[in-house]
C-alpha cells in the first residue's frame, strides 16, 4: 500500500504552534522545542521543526486546539506521543517530519476526531456522509 492508504484517516491542514521532545526515557530526551503543525488525522500528524529528529524517534508533542474557529478564544492542550515515519528538508532551515502517534489519551483522540471530521465529510459524496453522532 502507499503513504496514503497505510493513513489512518484523513488529514487537515492545521498550522498551530507547538513543543516536542524526544520521549522520557530516550537517549535524546531533553528540553522542549519549538516547532509547527502542518497538518493532523486521528493516525498521526505532518510538523515542522528547526532540529532534525531522527526516522524512528519516539516524542512527546504538546499544543492547543481552538475550541472554536476564532484563533483568540482558549483551547484544549493536547498530548499525544509518536514515532518519526519520515523526515525531510523543508526549506528555510525547516524538517518536515512525519509522525504515526503511539500514545493518545482517549479525550485527546475523541477531540482530534471532532477537528478533521468536517475535512473528512467534506472529501466524501453527500450520501456518504456519517451523521453527527458519534
Amino acid at each position: 500500500p502507499n503513504r496514503i492508504e497505510r493513513r489512518e484517516g484523513e488529514r487537515r491542514p492545521l498550522r498551530l504552534a507547538m513543543v516536542y521532545r524526544a520521549e522520557r526515557g530516550s537517549e535524546a530526551y531533553g528540553a522542549w522545542q519549538n516547532g509547527w503543525t502542518v497538518d493532523i488525522s486521528v493516525g498521526g500528524m505532518k510538523v515542522e521543526t528547526r532540529q532534525p529528529i531522527p526516522v524512528g524517534q519516539t516524542v512527546e508533542v504538546q499544543f492547543m486546539i481552538p475550541l472554536t474557529d476564532d484563533a483568540f478564544i482558549a483551547g484544549h492542550r493536547i498530548r499525544v506521543s509518536g514515532t518519526v515515519r519520515h523526515a525531510k528538508p523543508a526549506g528555510e532551515g525547516w524538517t518536515s517530519c512525519g509522525l504515526r502517534f503511539t500514545r493518545v489519551l482517549p479525550v485527546d483522540r475523541l477531540r482530534i476526531l471532532r477537528l478533521v471530521e468536517p475535512a473528512t465529510q467534506e472529501s466524501q459524496p453527500a450520501g456518504a456522509r456519517r451523521s453527527g453522532v458519534f
